[in-house]
């Protein structure tokens, strides 16, 4: 069974294929789906393979039929453009709306999708007294707060080699979320982008195959990447 996250004095549970799960308000939490990627630069003369949306659909879909959540909340850039929703095969759509039917998702706007796409609720941001969850994050926040955009990796060592995996960092008020979507890349937590806006997590949850492997930053600092495998 995957570790659990404590952050702003509650439990969550990191999920293998990116999602984090709020046992306490049965709500999951994903980040940067990009949903519809290929076809934007399709568009653009790059000819890529135009299943990016439906292999992340299936994904979201597998996450929710295992927890089974009441509510959905995607931190931002959940389609890659505004043009997104209006190329989608329809297929896709109506797979999208058959999961926005069964369980509440709300949509945090995103610096690729700011406006409202048609698909449940869209909102800026979602904020509480205990929790703050938006798109973008930086050290300047002052309450627990859950982001997305900076789609973290970290790379571990594995038995004979090293592999770069998508993961939850965790900051002192900041959590960020791996990207969700299929066609995505990442950020090394070492990576400017990252530790300006941010600094250096204390802890990563890394993503592997079968298990969220928890690794301090104390002990990669004096050991390199920990063994994952």
């Amino acid at each position: 069974m995957n570790k659990t996250i404590t952050f702003g004095g509650d439990e969550f549970v990191p999920d293998t294929r990116g999602a984090l799960y709020w046992p306490a308000q049965n709500t999951l939490l994903v980040a940067d789906l990009h949903f519809e990627k290929a076809s934007h630069f399709a568009e653009r003369g790059y000819l890529l393979p135009p299943y990016d949306t439906l292999e992340t659909l299936r994904t979201l879909e597998s996450v929710i039929q295992h927890y089974v959540p009441k509510r959905v909340i995607a931190l931002g850039d959940s389609w890659h453009d505004m043009g997104g929703p209006s190329r989608m095969d329809p297929r896709d759509r109506a797979m999208l709306r058959s999961l926005c039917a069964q369980t509440d998702i709300t949509w945090i706007s995103g610096n690729h999708d700011p406006q409202p796409t048609g698909f449940g609720t869209h909102i800026p941001k979602l904020t509480s007294s205990a929790f703050a969850m938006v798109h973008e994050a930086t050290r300047a926040a002052t309450q627990p707060t859950f982001c997305g955009h900076y789609h973290p990796k970290v790379r571990v060592r594995l038995r004979k080699s090293s592999r770069s995996l998508p993961c939850f960092a965790v900051y002192d008020h900041v959590c960020v979320l791996p990207s969700f979507g299929a066609f995505t890349g990442g950020l090394d937590i070492s990576h400017s982008t990252l530790t300006d806006a941010l600094g250096m997590p204390h802890t990563v949850y890394a993503c592997g195959r079968e298990r969220v492997y928890h690794l301090p930053l104390e002990h990669m600092a004096q050991t390199g990447a920990p063994d994952a495998a």
